[in-house]
């Protein structure tokens, strides 16, 4: 059986240096695209730290990087 996306990602989540990045996301998830769109300043370095972090993979990271770098195009002004 292989492993699901989910599955992949399992490891990095249970890693110790993940809990310091959940420390930086706001408290309140967003809603729906839009609103996510809209607060994209707030979750930002929580996810350039979760880029930057140990816990995951280097192919998690540049996918992670590629979704940051599509987020912040989308958001620019």
């Amino acid at each position: 059986m292989q492993d699901t996306p989910q599955d992949q990602w399992r490891p990095a989540l249970q890693h110790e240096s993940f809990a310091k990045v959940l420390g930086q996301i706001p408290s309140d998830p967003p809603r729906d695209l839009a609103d996510f769109h809209l607060r994209w300043a707030d979750f930002r370095p929580a996810m350039l730290a979760l880029q930057s972090s140990t816990c995951l993979l280097p192919e998690q990271a540049e996918t992670l990087g590629w979704l940051i770098a599509l987020s912040d195009r989308v958001s620019a002004d």
